[in-house]
């Protein structure tokens, strides 16, 4: 991931070096047009998946959606 410092003035752009922001062995997927990692809404952040080492279990990710709602519906009032 790098990041571009520019500058403009009126119709002028300029573009200084390239700086890398980060590296590592974090997921991608060459043959997609969709983002393969997520930036916080103040922007100070990243959110990555990194690739597991070679031979080892990738993690479990549970995803819950609806929480709330499925949690109301099993605790008596």
């Amino acid at each position: 991931m790098m990041s571009v410092p520019v500058e403009t003035s009126g119709n002028r752009w300029i573009s200084a070096t390239p700086i890398r922001l980060f590296s590592g062995p974090y997921h991608i997927r060459e043959a997609t047009l969709s983002r393969q990692y997520d930036v916080t809404s103040d922007g100070q952040r990243f959110l990555m998946i990194k690739d597991p080492p070679a031979g080892s279990t990738p993690a479990r990710i549970v995803l819950v959606q609806g929480f709330a709602e499925e949690l109301s519906g099993r605790v008596q009032r």
